[in-house]
């Protein structure tokens, strides 16, 4: 009997002392002292600053004079360093330009399900603040918005997020999961670039607008899977992903940018999805483990320097559509010493070999029909 009447005491006084929110609980006592202001048109209001509030656990109301607050303005607690955890009520849709940035000691945030968008450099630099949940509901994570966050370590982007700009990750030097949103139509420049933790990532078919450097210096990841509807791997995505060994393609992508995959140094065999047709600049460059390439009859161009420094390349199969091979593709492939071409012997030939193959150890292809000899 005593044993139960202490675990139900125990319970009681847990309960009571954490209540839960999303169960129907009563939101926390709202702070008292911070700064707002009535939007012109006096249909809502925006907290504007941190005022005479001297609590180090922040809670917004809902409402402020019998209005509804709808957002956290602009630099509103920027650099507030005695801030340790924020709550934002239901009602609240945006948070606005710097609004939390540099708050050095922000541990956790509660966000409004409500919330539509964060802006920039919203969270920049919150260099203590940990895991969190995105609500259903978010569509946009805006440029830098969580930059520099060092101590998160898992990321949920809930399908609802259709746009994640610039950096808006980046330097989440913790962070080692992310589950992506399947409805993400625009990737900014380096979204994830400098997630030194970061092991898998994906791009979904949905992201028809990619931009440059996404993953870039992601130094452990390891899984990369491309979603079908992606048409393009866009210049330096993976540049210098040192650790990436395995790479899931999709048929939709037709071109490789610049840089798209220079230095990564753990793979060792790229067997391409038909459908690819261009390989850019230095797309490939350094890549000094890779041991195997197979280019699928699709493949129209491969430009300048693609592979060069590849000093372990020794198979490489062509397809019979390749037309172009540029300068320097192929120099530095010492051990490349066979080609299998997916075309005849006179195709290799009217196309002139397609390349110097003296700047590799080339000595023979074999062709549909037989083979060539090279000297």
């Amino acid at each position: 009997m005593r044993k139960g009447l202490y675990l139900a005491l125990v319970t009681a006084v847990f309960f009571t002392a954490f209540p839960c929110f999303s169960c129907g609980e009563k939101a926390p006592k709202p702070s008292v002292g911070l700064e707002f202001t009535v939007s012109e048109d006096e249909s809502y209001v925006e907290v504007t600053g941190m005022g005479d509030c001297e609590d180090t656990a922040v809670v917004i109301p809902a409402k402020y004079e019998g209005l509804p607050v709808k957002a956290i303005g602009k630099k509103a607690f920027m650099g507030q360093e005695n801030i340790k955890s924020v709550y934002l009520p239901n009602g609240i849709e945006k948070i606005n330009a710097q609004a939390f940035s540099s708050c050095n000691s922000l541990e956790k945030v509660t966000l409004s399900s409500t919330l539509i968008s964060i802006e920039y450099a919203a969270f920049y630099d919150c260099i203590n603040l940990q895991n969190f949940a995105l609500p259903n509901g978010l569509v946009r994570v805006g440029d830098f918005s969580f930059r520099g966050c060092e101590k998160i370590t898992k990321l949920s982007l809930p399908d609802s997020v259709k746009e994640l700009d610039y950096g808006a990750f980046a330097a989440c030097t913790s962070l080692k999961t992310v589950k992506m949103s399947q409805s993400v139509e625009y990737m900014g420049t380096g979204v994830f670039s400098g997630c030194t933790s970061l092991e898998s990532a994906e791009i979904p078919g949905t992201a028809k607008d990619l931009r440059d450097s996404i993953f870039y210096e992601c130094t452990s990841l390891k899984r990369v899977k491309i979603g079908e509807g992606v048409d393009k791997i866009p210049e330096s995505t993976f540049y210098y992903c040192t650790a990436l060994e395995e790479i899931a393609w999709a048929e939709s992508v037709a071109v490789i940018e610049n840089f798209a995959f220079l230095g990564c140094k753990s793979l060792t065999k790229l067997t391409f999805a038909e459908g690819l047709n261009g390989i850019a600049n230095r797309a490939f460059l350094g890549c000094n483990n890779l041991k195997e390439v197979y280019l699928p009859d699709s493949m129209v161009g491969i430009l300048n320097e693609a592979f060069y420094g590849c000093v372990n390349l020794e198979k490489l199969r062509i397809g019979r559509g390749l037309q172009e091979i540029g300068a320097l593709s192929f120099k530095g492939c010492s051990k490349l010493s066979e080609i299998n071409y997916n075309g005849t012997k006179s195709a290799w030939e009217e196309n002139g070999g397609f390349y110097n193959w003296s700047e590799t150890g080339l000595n023979k292809v074999i062709c549909t029909d037989g083979e060539i000899a090279i000297s």
